[in-house]
């Protein structure tokens, strides 16, 4: 079935997007293999042989209601390159549309090649996510980050995300990932709403302990 909405525009120059496919696992897998340092920082070992597919293919749990996923890449555009040819992958984003509840999307994952970080890449493209989600309807913005990984938590907060609650033992992403880690979920309003609104809607994040 074909997505219902189109990839976002890419915000950098030379760069396309494109949603990834069953097809684009193997230019997937050799992005993650080139760039090793998330799967480190979060499991102690590069990705592993079938991290792609499963990047692709894997839903989130049973139980877990939502409406469509998206895994989107953005890909270097060479001079010779028409504008239908892919090139080498520079950054992968995850989105999972309508997790829990209509409106609140959930970025499963996010990655952006190591030698781009420092940049300010990462924000640039995160922002062009974030505005292609509002223009889709989403009002709450959902991730989660492996507790410990204090680089992504000062990222997420530098971009308006606030924590909710830590979920123990739980998979490294919501849709990927077998390594059962402690995730921290954070949560930004793009609607000008208050986290309590947020929380009333999706009962899954309140912390009841």
């Amino acid at each position: 079935m074909a997505a219902r909405y189109p990839a976002p525009a890419s915000p950098l120059a030379n760069v396309n997007s494109i949603l990834l496919a069953d097809s684009d696992a193997p230019l997937l897998q050799t992005f993650l293999d080139q760039n090793p340092a998330y799967f480190i920082t979060v499991q102690g070992t590069p990705a592993e042989s079938d991290e792609a597919e499963r990047e692709i293919t894997d839903l989130p749990p049973t139980g877990y209601p939502y409406d469509e996923k998206y895994v989107i890449g953005y890909t270097n555009q060479s001079a010779n390159q028409s504008a239908n040819q892919s090139g080498e992958l520079i950054a992968v984003a995850n989105m999972i549309t309508d997790l829990f509840a209509p409106t609140v999307w959930h970025l499963a994952t996010f990655y952006l090649a190591t030698d781009r970080h420092g940049t300010g890449q990462a924000g640039i493209l995160y922002c062009s996510l974030e505005q292609w989600a509002i223009a889709h309807g989403a009002r709450w913005m959902r991730l989660g980050v492996v507790v410990g990984n204090t680089r992504a938590v000062r990222f997420w907060s530098r971009c308006g995300f606030q924590p909710m609650r830590v979920r123990s033992a739980v998979c490294s992403a919501v849709c990927t990932g077998q390594v059962e880690r402690d995730i921290l979920v954070m949560c930004k309003s793009l609607c000008g709403q208050e986290l309590g609104d947020y929380l009333a809607l999706v009962a899954h994040d309140r912390d009841t302990t």
